[in-house]
């Protein structure tokens, strides 16, 4: 049997690279199914879409850092305050602006539907890489 091609590995960080490539795909796409289709939580997936996308993105801030840095507790602490501001400010807008609380929840599933279909997408692109 043929070794897998280590560009298909999703322990590399370009797995982490390319599913935040496809959460840049997918957020617009469902946020344009929200206005057309789904009117009043259109606003709730756009927000949700977004702060998928900025806690993802605060998450591979850290895990860069701890590879160039190796002070664990330093980045934990930061990403433990990152998130909480992202947090807060979610509540923020779900209360203060009235944001759709499913339609946010719909936008913010981008993340894990993004981290499933690329880890699909390189199982597929893997098994087709292997030369038995």
């Amino acid at each position: 049997m043929g070794e897998v091609p280590d560009r298909w590995d999703p322990s590399l960080p370009l797995f982490v690279v390319d599913v935040q490539r496809l959460m840049v795909i997918i957020w617009p796409v469902v946020s344009l199914v929200g206005v057309i289709f789904f009117r009043p939580q259109a606003l709730g997936i756009l927000m949700g879409g977004l702060i998928a996308v900025i806690l993802f993105a605060s998450a591979m801030r850290a895990g860069k850092v701890l590879i160039e840095n190796s002070n664990y507790n330093s980045v934990m602490f930061r990403l433990i305050g990152s998130q909480f501001i992202i947090w807060v400010g979610m509540a923020f807008l779900l209360v203060r602006f009235k944001i759709d609380g499913p339609g946010f929840v719909i936008g913010v599933s981008i993340l894990p539907v993004a981290i499933l279909m690329t880890l699909t997408w390189y199982l597929i692109k893997g098994a087709s890489g292997r030369s038995e």
